[in-house]
């Protein structure tokens, strides 16, 4: 309701970050209690709350790519968000990204409304402040962004990465199938089913890797990573419990790792072509 309240009562865009992380504080603490709300006798502690708990997070997660995805703009809302960052700039001063993103946005727009005219002539002519000067949220994002970039440019960093990736999969594997005969639950047997998957994926970028088919060997890594994520996790969460966040930690940063991995071999590979 605190949520709700800051989005009724004020106008501009950063209480909208306020209101997202009072919305979000109300409903992890709603979904905290979920095992007490589905069990007969209000079991806190029942055993697959965490894990239908992940579950849920995994469908938001993917009903908002599929929003992202699907749903388009069309040239009034481009408009009405070009307006609401036109706002955002009397109550505070729009940075260079903000201003970039305010032209896109108009250009999509009906360039034959005057009033889409006077909109891109004001903020063309509007002096832009440069990004991460306005506070200690931006100037730190963009200090752990630079650190970020500098550490996956370095060679070594980026196959070790990788090769430990692999190591630890096919580790996960091949523990699985010497475990084989001690499964009798669903949940064991969906485990082993979803690191087998996982493992095919990893043996087939590593063969693709040693024919130097760099791109196909990443996105199969990356495919390795998402079954992990989306399918493995479930059966671990269920099994760890709030421990599994540690591993699902590492698999995020995997797959950030391995999605610039597979950014920066195709630029290089197109680039070769042109020559």
């Amino acid at each position: 309701m605190g949520a709700l309240v800051m989005l009724f009562a004020f106008l501009n865009r950063h209480i909208r970050y306020v209101a997202a992380v009072v919305g979000g504080v109300g409903f992890g603490t709603f979904i905290d209690e979920l095992g007490k709300f589905i069990t007969s006798d209000n079991n806190y502690f029942y055993q697959p709350a965490i894990a239908l708990i992940y579950v849920i997070f995994i469908l938001l997660f993917l009903l908002a790519r599929l929003f992202e995805k699907y749903v388009h703009l069309s040239s009034v809302e481009y408009a009405v968000n070009a307006l609401e960052m036109t706002k955002e700039a009397i109550i505070y001063d729009m940075d260079v990204d903000e201003k970039k993103q305010a032209i896109k946005f108009l250009k999509q727009s009906d360039q034959n409304d005057n009033v889409i005219k006077f909109l891109t002539e004001t903020i063309v002519r509007l002096e832009a402040i440069p990004v991460g000067e306005k506070n200690i949220i931006s100037r730190t994002k963009n200090r752990l962004h630079e650190l970020y970039t500098f550490l996956i440019r370095k060679s070594r960093f980026r196959k070790a990465v990788v090769a430990f990736f692999s190591i630890s999969t096919l580790y996960s594997l091949s523990q699985a199938v010497i475990d084989i005969g001690f499964y009798d639950t669903f949940m064991e047997w969906g485990e082993l089913f979803a690191s087998s998957l996982s493992g095919i994926f990893v043996l087939l970028g590593i063969y693709y890797f040693r024919r130097r088919k760099r791109v196909l060997s990443f996105e199969l890594f990356r495919f390795s990573v998402l079954v992990s994520i989306f399918l493995t996790q479930f059966f671990v969460f269920y099994r760890q419990q709030v421990s599994a966040v540690l591993g699902l930690g590492f698999y995020i940063v995997i797959l950030s790792v391995l999605q610039y991995l597979i950014s920066e071999a195709s630029s290089h590979s197109k680039h070769k072509v042109s020559l």
